[in-house]
């Protein structure tokens, strides 16, 4: 048990320095950032939820004589906690009986059933909107306040930065022309990057606990990846908020793009799907990517592949017969 604690312990040091890399304000500790929360991937998909809760005490116990407390509740909120929910969830399992004609008489009567890998993206989806909502609500609790935060922190970032390294003056003018896209690009940007960063983390440390052989679940048909019924109607219902007016439509473009986000990975796992049995796979693969990478308005059409998919069924239609429908997908 002591093993147990040192090793969910330890993870969480590791992560904390990571985070605490944000003191030195250098670009490198941008990507360390992103993978703060790696290590406690990993000790929660190898060691359970609780390993991984250890691991976040760990992490506080570098972060707030670093940072302060300010910024360990940031990381406690936003990297911590989602950390240790979805290794619960992705270590979450059940037994269910076997179907009768399917049960034979030298095997178990029930079956183990995880919970589905697509329920986990919905809940991070779900959580990446309200993520982005308290962004904003930290620089605001209205658009004007909000806006005037925005003006502030740009004047004294990126425009003075502009300023200094400039033979003349930067044109607050000039900037000023792109200020209110940043105000109404900042929701969907935090939004994406943070669930980017679970997908990624999530998907890593599942890699290496696997690779160690810690794993308890099976490795899941990613390519099967699928969403609760109810996921598209809360889409369709972010979607329409957006048309509120002023500070409410603001707030619902961070779920907007959540939820687009989830519908890119989606299209992506229905083309990793039906491509199994083509000859130009690779190439095909790779073309979606490097279009994904350096055209975004690419993510447009996968996303679109991804919300067809309940009508139009391309998995099931394209698919080989010989490749079966993974459980887990949600």
């Amino acid at each position: 048990m002591s093993k147990f604690y040192l090793i969910g312990f330890g993870a969480g040091l590791v992560s904390g320095v990571l985070f605490a890399s944000l003191a030195s304000g250098t670009p490198l500790a941008v990507t360390l950032i992103f993978f703060a929360p790696l290590p406690i991937y990993i000790v929660g998909l190898g060691w359970g939820a609780v390993a991984a809760a250890l691991g976040a005490v760990g992490g506080l116990t570098i972060v707030i004589p670093m940072l302060g407390v300010k910024s360990a509740l940031g990381y406690t909120f936003t990297l911590a906690l989602p950390a240790i929910l979805f290794c619960f969830l992705a270590n979450l399992r059940r037994e269910v009986p076997v179907q009768a004609g399917e049960a034979v008489a030298s095997e178990p009567s029930t079956t183990t059933e995880w919970y589905p890998f697509g329920r986990i993206i919905a809940w991070a989806t779900l959580i990446a909107g309200f993520m982005a909502t308290v962004s904003v609500l930290l620089l605001g609790q209205d658009l004007e306040s909000y806006k005037t935060s925005i003006n502030e922190i740009l004047n004294r970032t990126i425009l003075q930065g502009l300023s200094d390294g400039a033979q003349k003056p930067f044109s607050k003018s000039v900037f000023g022309n792109y200020r209110d896209l940043f105000v109404w690009m900042l929701p969907a940007a935090s939004a994406v990057v943070w669930m980017l960063g679970v997908v990624v983390n999530l998907y890593l440390s599942a890699r290496i606990v696997h690779t160690s052989g810690r794993l308890s679940r099976p490795w899941p048909d990613i390519s099967q990846l699928n969403y609760p019924r109810n996921f598209v109607f809360a889409f369709s219902a972010s979607v329409l908020a957006t048309f509120l007016p002023g500070f409410y439509g603001l707030l619902a473009t961070g779920f907007v793009a959540a939820y687009f986000f989830a519908y890119v990975l989606l299209g992506l796992a229905i083309i990793h799907a039906i491509s199994r049995n083509l000859a130009i796979r690779p190439l095909l693969i790779f073309a979606v990517y490097f279009g994904l990478i350096v055209f975004g308005w690419i993510s447009l059409l996968i996303a679109i592949v991804g919300l067809g998919d309940p009508v139009f069924k391309l998995r099931e239609r394209m698919s080989s017969p010989a490749t079966p429908r993974s459980p887990d997908g949600g």
